[in-house]
Order: C-alpha cells, then sequence, then structure tokens
C-alpha cells in the first residue's frame, strides 16, 4: 500500500502537489481548536514532508511549504474576514484580503522552515529534530516580526488534552509545538524511500513514545497533586452582556445596553455583593467631559458601596491641538465612580486598531472609526486596595506568551477583557479561549476572562475551566478567585526555556548525524 502512495506522490505534477499540499495543510487545521482532531497532524506532516523530497531547487520547497501553510492557515484563521460582516456594506472590498492576505503572509514562515527542509543534508531522525528546531523558530519570528501573530501554533492542538498541555509550565507554547511537529514527522521514516530500514528507525520511535508516555504521565500527576482550590474571598462576578457587534455602538440602543449590564452586576435579594464585578472590553465609551460626569453619577447610584467596576473603556483625550487622542482601555472604577487604577492595551490589532502609515489610507479601521487608537505603555501589575494583584489584558494581548506579566512584579491572577462579537459563532472565540488557558498554564496563575458574547470563563492555573458562559450566552459567573501556583519553569525563564530544549534537541541530533556518518548503516 506504502509503495502505491509512494508511487502516486512520484507522478503528480507540480500544480498537483501544490493542490495536496494546500489541502493537507487545510485538514491539518482540524488539530486546532475546537475540532482537537490532532491525529490528522500524523498524516499532514508526512504527506508535506514527502513533497518535499520532490523539491529540485530552493524556491520549489520555499513554494511548497508555502502552499502546505496557506491551507493550514486559510482553515484556521477564517474568522477573521467574519468582523467585516459587521457592516459588510461598508467593508466588502476587504473580504479577499481578509480570507486570503493574512494566510498569505503567516505562510511565508513555513516556506521558510520548507527552505530549511531543503538545506539540511542531514539523514533519517536527525534530519527531523532539526527540522523541527527550524520550523519552531520560524513560528517564534511570525509571532514577533512586525508586531507579530503568534495565533494557532500547532502546540494549540493539546489545550483539549490537559495533561500534554501542562508541558507549557516548562517550555512554553513554543516548545510544546516543537514536540508536536515532531512527533507528527515520525511516520514519514516509514513512508520515506531516501533512507534505508534499519533498526535506529524503529529505535527512534520508541524514544518518541516514551517522551510522549512520560509528558502525559507528568500532567497526570500535576493535575491529581493540585486540586482546583479557591480563595474564600474575594468574590468576584464576571458579566457576559452578549450584545450583538452590529447593536453595540447603536444610539437607539445604548441605555439598554446599559441596562443590561447592571442588572447583570446587581445582587439579589440574598446574594452578597460581589468585591470585584468585570465588564468585557470596551463595555462603555467615554468620549468627552459630559459623558464622564454622567457615568461617575450612574456609578453612584448603582455600583454598591465596597465594590469594585473593572470593565473595558473607549476613551478620548483631548490633546491641546483640540483633536481626541483614542485609548481603548481597562479601568477600574470606586463606588464613588472615580477610576482608581487605569491599562491602555499596549499591543493594538494592525488594520483593525490603528492603521500603520494611517495618513496614506482612504479608510479608518473597523474598530473605531473616528482614527486610530494610541498604544499604552506596556504589560504591568494593578493593585487596587488589598485586593490580589492582577495583570490587565484587552482582548487580542493574551496571544503574546512573552508578554502577560511583568516579570518584576509576578500578579496573583491574569484577567482579560475582550470583546468577539466581531467573530460571532465561528472558531475565532474558542481559539481565543484555547490562548488564554495556555498562558495560566504557562504562568501558573488563574486567569479570569470577561467576554462580551462569550467565551467568559475563570481558569485555574492549570488550565482548568473552573466556569464557563457559552457562546452567545447572556448571563453572569459569581466566582472566588482560584490560588496561583509557584512561578513555573517557563515563568522563570521565559522564551529561554523552548530555546534551552531546542538546544538539547539539536545537540542530540548532531550527535546522531556523526555515528550516521561514523558507520554503515545497518538495514534490517
Amino acid at each position: 500500500m506504502f509503495d502505491t502512495f509512494y508511487r502516486y506522490l512520484a507522478v503528480l505534477t507540480k500544480n498537483q502537489q501544490n493542490a495536496v499540499l494546500f489541502i493537507g495543510g487545510f485538514f491539518a487545521a482540524l488539530a486546532l481548536p475546537p475540532v482537537y482532531f490532532f491525529p490528522i497532524l500524523f498524516v499532514s506532516v508526512p504527506l508535506w514532508l514527502l513533497l518535499l523530497e520532490k523539491a529540485a531547487t530552493p524556491r520549489r520547497a520555499f513554494m511548497m511549504g508555502w502552499y502546505f501553510g496557506l491551507g493550514y492557515f486559510i482553515a484556521g484563521l477564517y474568522w477573521v474576514a467574519a468582523a467585516l460582516f459587521v457592516d459588510i456594506a461598508r467593508y466588502w472590498w476587504i473580504l479577499p484580503f481578509a480570507v486570503v492576505g493574512l494566510p498569505i503572509l503567516m505562510s511565508f514562515y513555513w516556506g521558510l522552515a520548507a527552505l530549511g527542509w531543503y538545506y539540511l543534508s542531514w539523514r533519517a531522525w536527525p534530519k527531523l529534530i532539526a527540522f523541527a528546531a527550524i520550523f519552531t523558530l520560524c513560528e517564534y519570528l511570525r509571532g514577533v516580526v512586525f508586531t507579530g501573530f503568534p495565533w494557532n501554533y500547532p502546540g494549540y492542538a493539546w489545550v483539549a488534552y490537559l495533561p500534554v498541555l501542562q508541558s507549557v509550565a516548562l517550555f512554553g507554547i513554543l516548545g510544546l509545538s516543537f514536540l508536536t511537529i515532531l512527533f507528527a514527522s515520525v511516520p514519514y521514516l516509514y513512508l520515506t524511500r531516501q533512507y534505508p530500514h534499519h533498526r535506529q528507525r524503529h529505535a527512534f520511535s520508541a524514544v518518541i513514545v516514551l517522551i510522549a508516555l512520560a509528558m502525559v504521565a507528568w500532567g497526570y500527576g500535576r493535575l491529581s497533586h493540585a486540586a482546583i482550590t479557591t480563595m474564600a474571598a474575594p468574590q468576584i462576578r464576571i458579566v457576559q452582556p452578549n450584545i450583538a457587534q452590529e447593536h453595540k455602538w447603536s444610539p437607539e440602543q445604548l441605555e439598554a445596553q446599559r441596562d443590561t449590564l447592571w442588572r447583570l452586576s446587581k445582587s439579589q435579594a440574598n446574594e452578597a455583593n460581589p468585591v470585584l464585578v468585570v465588564w468585557p472590553e470596551t463595555a462603555i465609551a467615554l468620549v468627552d467631559t459630559m459623558d464622564v460626569r454622567v457615568w461617575q453619577q450612574e456609578i453612584q447610584e448603582e455600583l454598591p458601596a465596597g465594590t469594585w467596576l473593572a470593565t473595558g473603556v473607549l476613551e478620548a483625550d483631548m490633546r491641546s491641538d483640540g483633536n481626541p487622542t483614542f485609548y481603548n482601555r481597562l479601568d477600574v472604577f470606586n463606588s464613588d465612580g472615580d477610576a482608581i487604577a487605569r491599562y491602555a492595551k499596549s499591543h493594538l490589532v494592525p488594520f483593525g486598531e490603528y492603521l500603520p502609515f494611517e495618513k496614506f489610507w482612504p479608510v479608518k479601521p473597523p474598530a473605531v472609526t473616528a482614527g486610530s487608537f494610541t498604544a499604552g505603555d506596556g504589560v504591568e501589575t494593578q493593585q487596587i486596595g488589598d485586593f490580589p494583584t492582577f495583570s490587565p489584558l484587552i482582548c487580542y494581548e493574551v496571544i503574546f506568551p512573552q508578554k502577560v506579566v511583568d516579570p518584576r512584579n509576578r500578579p496573583d491572577f491574569l484577567l482579560n477583557v475582550t470583546n468577539d462579537a466581531w467573530y460571532g459563532r465561528t472558531s475565532g472565540p474558542f481559539q481565543h479561549l484555547a490562548i488564554s488557558q495556555t498562558r495560566a498554564v504557562e504562568q501558573g496563575l488563574p486567569l479570569l476572562r470577561a467576554a462580551n458574547t462569550g467565551i467568559s470563563a475563570v481558569i485555574d492555573a492549570q488550565g482548568r475551566k473552573v466556569a464557563t458562559l457559552g457562546l452567545n450566552e447572556k448571563g453572569r459567573l459569581d466566582t472566588p478567585l482560584p490560588h496561583k501556583v509557584q512561578p513555573t519553569l517557563f515563568a522563570r525563564l521565559g522564551m529561554a526555556s523552548w530555546i534551552l530544549l531546542l538546544v538539547i534537541a539539536v545537540g542530540i541530533a548532531f550527535y546522531g548525524q556523526w555515528m550516521h556518518q561514523q558507520r554503515p548503516v545497518s538495514v534490517t
């Protein structure tokens, strides 16, 4: 059967190869949230490597990686285009760029990884290790170059399998992505004709299986020794108003929307008041001084004494020239209506919240038609009274593993507010939640998530969902705060942890390659 399959690949034309690569990458995205069908990677990745054997030139190798990545990113990022349908009459012309443009750019990095495969002269299993390392370095670049977009790393395929996900506490999501690609590449050794069938292939496969079993066993142990524990106090209330994006800024509905937020925030007759109420990203808009005065009066009337309100705020500060500077903020208010803590989103969404070289564009970003947002100063730890400290993360900021906490002032929890209403009932909100779970495990910190239309959640330091509100549900979550744990290895070393993993793995590969060169290959 394998011989027939190999002969079939050998006679494919270039266009047919491109189609197979695109389809292979497209189906590889089934491993991602919300499907989590990770076995597909053990088919699609070896298929990619088998076709890379046919690359006769560096350019061809790059394009083969690019086509595979294009399929993966179109399937994994299709939801980005959903934001345009909020005002499709205005933004219809951007639709092709949203569906294909971002995947085209992201696929560039997978083309670089394929180029690395082409230039590797190593044999058999050492080449697989080296390729997985090159691939991981390319994924790192995808997450940092031009502000970065580290969405849908292959390691996120394991978020639904918590014992495996625990390994990100050691070496982060990039380390888990390295192991994911390495594990998924193993069937290639049994399908290729480039290398003789020798005992080392079986030994390498056995080692991979043992490593995978060790990861699972360690993950189970970490989970079993850390029961879900929460602080008896403080009590937190997360509000999910479920306001559709097309109605969010409708003048006729603003009062009703505010009433919904307050109604969900208030305690019933037999309930104690929470210490902290959390509203989603841009739950309110304060754009001039009159709005601020009205808002302060509203808080004084609605918010119980002794309760704080943390809410996403669209704010505009007036400059000396009379023009506004817009901010996407997370503010904490006391019951007098005073802002006792403020955080401005520092990692803005390109082409969503700001336009690079804005003056040369004929349109404004969809998120704020009056102009681009201004970025804040960066990640910070907030302290309000004697409440546990937290790191505020607005929406997309949670996707950057290296930028969710201030390493000099470790918080007690992560507070993520978001407005995923832009993306409707697509895979986007599920992927966003999975990324948030991963940050909690990496840092050993609980994470509270308030989303406008969902998915709101309370996540403990091991990535377990203590409480959730599903997509497009209206409601609230009353919860105590889960405990944090001791700083993880990743929290202590940061990105150096996965680099150390790569260095060790590539060192083993160097040794294996040297051994191959020292003696003839033993054929079984």
